[in-house]
């Protein structure tokens, strides 16, 4: 489920970026709670910052949520891994 995440940019202002993902839970359990950490890293894999996404409460087997996250830095790439429990 991780991997297929795609993160697309939907505002700019006031030099903020935010940026969204639809993600469906194909894990097969339920969480009481999921965020991710998400890593920017410049074009030399350079971490230049580790923010995080909104997190989302009771997420349902089959269900989808939307992650989101803020940033004023460019970047690269991005690598991103779960918190949850």
């Amino acid at each position: 489920m991780l991997q297929l995440i795609t993160f697309e940019e939907v505002d700019s202002e006031y030099g903020w970026t935010t940026y969204q993902a639809i993600v469906e839970n194909t894990t097969g359990k339920d969480f009481e709670q999921f965020s991710l950490a998400i890593k920017l890293k410049d074009s030399d894999d350079v971490i230049i910052e580790t923010t995080y996404s909104n997190s989302i409460n009771n997420w349902k087997n089959g269900e989808k949520a939307k992650f989101e996250f803020l940033t004023e830095s460019n970047f690269a790439k991005l690598e991103w891994e779960a918190s949850y429990y």
